[in-house]
């Protein structure tokens, strides 16, 4: 059943169709909320929410566009206001076709010539001719597609002073022409008029009326009387307008937002009537270019720090506690995450001293002092979640959020971050690195077409010799679901045996994550390495950290 054929079966009902005036998506929310059976795309609200007169100042398209937001952001029937039409029986026949084409249930068009001054504002108030207003809904009719499409005839005889016989005159007319209802309008204090005119007509077709200025019958009484469908055309932007008048007057006597918080919806309401919740699942199900991920930092087997980098913490490593230029390094790491579109970091422990608090940063206790340790305990939260891709980023790596980003857009289960520029590197001369040997070398120096293409390791760890790799590991892994169930199972199993010799490492408690990748290699799993050319770095001694501090304070 179409929005039409609901809008029919209802009025058709022994209930009265109670009908909202709103001007746009959240209010046709908020309508829909509060059981109201279908909206009214209002031409007073519409054009009181441009701030000007209802006075035919809009286009059609204006209107359209109004009355679609409101028609796609309910499941209800909408019957627009269409003024007189937008024209002669051309126009409305255009009009028709389009809003019967956006979704819209019904249109209403008035016995007013163009352009048409709002009902309840002294002046002219000019009646069109009947037979011409016959032809425009006789054009209306001929002019939709499905057979259930309403058309509504807006009688103004009442308005413009014509008297009761005028408007029943016409209204007949209109049944005649094909109108499917009739409108009757009227501004008069008490619903006397109203109901005479109800009283006469006698159910030859169904009616709506508009109580504006006299409000005093209930909806029930109104369909006891003989009117089908009730609108409340303007009571929700008034509501409104009094409610903006009196917050935004608070807010300047108060100088501040302090004395209306409490008054006002909170931001979690505002995102549940925008659909939030919704989008974000359906980023979980659909949104392939953009992965939820989370960035497990695991601080474990980083405690024993050089006592130049000790000095500067006061109960001890991480590395990742260390102040850079007024930041920790975990919390420059959670920023260039988050900027990368990762919000969440945990920071896995064992840590000394008091618990440290940083915004964004989560710390998870560690299960030993390890680095798999804190592996495995930062893993094990995300263990059982099928969509997300959880990030490994060693606690000593300062980074920029294109180097955050970069391993998002592989799709391979492990994949690993490598910088083939190390044998450049200062570092290589003191330190023996994390290398990586390739199945195809990567093509520095050359203009290629790919120069991002993944390759797969076949080693990787400190136990290669630079004429062996033919890249640097940056500290920066990713796991999709199902490389991470791999690790983990990995993992458990390497612990239930601590005296076992693991890979280069003399013992599980001794070994890195480089440990665990070239393990998982040997078994014969796939590690895809991704090229990543600056944008990052190490701080393994006092000397990385003062090139650090000096980068930083440039920026």
């Amino acid at each position: 059943m179409d929005t039409s054929q609901q809008l029919r079966a209802a009025w058709a009902g022994t209930s009265p169709v109670a009908v909202m005036g709103v001007h746009d998506g959240l209010g046709a929310r908020l309508a829909e909320e509060a059981g109201f059976a279908a909206l009214w795309a209002s031409g007073l609200e519409i054009s009181a929410s441009a701030a000007v007169p209802d006075a035919g100042i809009l286009t059609m398209t204006q209107m359209l566009d109004a009355a679609t937001q409101i028609a796609r952001a309910s499941r209800l029937p909408v019957i627009a206001d269409c003024d007189t039409g937008f024209g002669n029986s051309s126009n409305v026949i255009h009009m028709v076709k389009s809003y019967e084409a956006a979704g819209i249930a019904a249109v209403c068009i008035e016995d007013k010539r163009f352009p048409k001054l709002n009902s309840f504002v002294e002046g002219r108030q000019e009646l069109a001719g009947k037979a011409e207003f016959v032809g425009k809904l006789m054009a209306a009719k001929s002019a939709q597609r499905g057979e259930h499409f309403v058309v509504i005839a807006r009688t103004e005889a009442l308005i413009a002073g014509h008297g009761l016989d005028e408007a029943l005159e016409r209204a007949e007319a209109y049944r005649r022409a094909g109108a499917d209802a009739i409108l009757v309008h009227s501004k008069a204090r008490e619903p006397d008029e109203v109901l005479a005119f109800l009283e006469r007509w006698q159910r030859r077709a169904p009616v709506v009326i508009v109580p504006t200025t006299y409000p005093r019958l209930t909806a029930t009484q109104w369909k006891d009387s003989g009117a089908d469908v009730v609108i409340y055309a303007n009571q929700g932007l008034r509501a409104s307008i009094r409610a903006l008048e009196t917050t935004f007057a608070r807010i300047r006597a108060d100088d501040g937002t302090a004395g209306v918080e409490g008054e006002i919806a909170p931001l979690a309401r505002v995102f549940e009537l925008q659909g939030m919740p919704a989008l974000r699942a359906d980023e979980a199900r659909f949104l392939r270019g953009a992965k939820r991920a989370r960035v497990v930092v695991p601080a474990g087997g980083d405690i024993d720090l050089p006592d130049d980098l000790a000095a500067l913490l006061r109960d001890g490593g991480p590395r990742a506690l260390l102040d850079l230029y007024g930041k920790r390094l975990v919390e420059r790491q959670r920023e260039a995450f988050r900027r990368a579109g990762v919000p969440e970091l945990l920071l896995v422990g064992p840590f000394r001293g008091d618990e440290h608090a940083f915004e964004g940063v989560t710390l998870v206790p560690g299960e030993g002092p390890s680095m798999l340790d804190s592996i495995r305990a930062g893993l094990r939260r995300d263990a059982h979640d099928r969509e997300l891709t959880s990030l490994l980023c060693y606690s000593d790596i300062l980074l920029t959020p294109p180097v955050a980003a970069a391993l998002l857009a592989c799709e391979d289960e492990i994949a690993v971050l490598v910088d083939g520029s190390f044998r450049d590197s200062r570092r290589a001369r003191r330190k023996r690195l994390d290398l990586v040997r390739l199945d195809e070398p990567l093509r520095r120096g050359e203009r290629v077409l790919d120069p991002g293409r993944p390759r797969r390791v076949l080693n990787i760890g400190k136990h290669l010799a630079p004429d062996e790799a033919h890249a640097e590991f940056i500290g920066l892994a990713a796991f999709g679901p199902g490389g991470r169930a791999l690790l983990l199972e990995a993992c458990e199993r390497w612990a239930a045996e601590p005296a076992r010799r693991f890979g280069h490492a003399p013992s599980f408690a001794a070994a890195t994550l480089t440990d665990a990748l070239q393990e998982l290699v040997d078994d014969g799993h796939v590690v895809t390495a991704v090229e990543q050319d600056r944008g990052w770095m190490e701080i393994h001694d006092f000397e990385d950290y003062r090139s650090a501090i000096e980068q930083l304070s440039r920026e």
